[in-house]
């Protein structure tokens, strides 16, 4: 008999504030000579994989795009302002703040792949030189994805005065109206 079970896990941080990615594996092995002629055995395999990124959130979105912008950002142009309202960009002309959108208080995007494979076996030696084999083997996947953007309000500064707007700046900010929430979960089995 010989037999053998493996058991792996890997966290890892994403580079921007809000991914991640998690992996679990489980695999045993097991091979068994009931005779001198006889041989049976099998071998399984599950994996779970979860990956977190930003959310999407009316086209805008995916951690392309949000890196993309990052880059194009001034150094000058603040993010955050002291009282945790999230800057509109002010020098670089652009119209959205990434770091705004990467944060947790943006939502989060959640993907999760669960695959289980495995193999059964058994094979009979008829004379020495000759044997046979009969193998079975099915493979199942299944995803999980959950998408919930709650949007952030971005607020233009007075580069003269100094005076931060009391309204978010139009047409630059994630929804945060309940109603126009992006909220979309989907499940399916390969």
């Amino acid at each position: 008999t010989k037999y053998n079970v493996s058991f792996g896990y890997l966290h890892q941080d994403g580079l921007m504030v809000n991914t991640g990615y998690k992996r679990y594996n489980f695999r045993p092995n097991f091979d068994q000579n009931n005779s001198n002629n006889f041989n049976v055995g099998f071998n399984l395999s599950l994996s779970v994989r979860d990956v977190s990124d930003p959310p999407t959130n009316q086209g805008v979105g995916g951690e392309t795009w949000y890196l993309h912008e990052a880059f194009q950002q001034w150094a000058n142009d603040p993010i955050q302002y002291p009282d945790g309202r999230w800057a509109y960009p002010t020098w670089s002309g652009l119209n959205h703040n990434p770091v705004a959108y990467t944060s947790t208080a943006a939502g989060h995007s959640n993907n999760t792949d669960t695959r289980f494979m495995g193999t059964a076996f058994a094979e009979y030696k008829i004379f020495d030189g000759l044997k046979l084999k009969g193998v079975v083997s099915n493979i199942r996947d299944y995803n999980y994805g959950s998408n919930i953007g709650l949007g952030v309000d971005l607020y233009r500064i007075d580069p003269i005065t100094g005076t931060i707007s009391a309204t978010p700046e139009a047409g630059a900010s994630m929804p945060t109206d309940p109603s126009k929430r992006n909220i979309s979960k989907t499940f399916f089995k390969d």
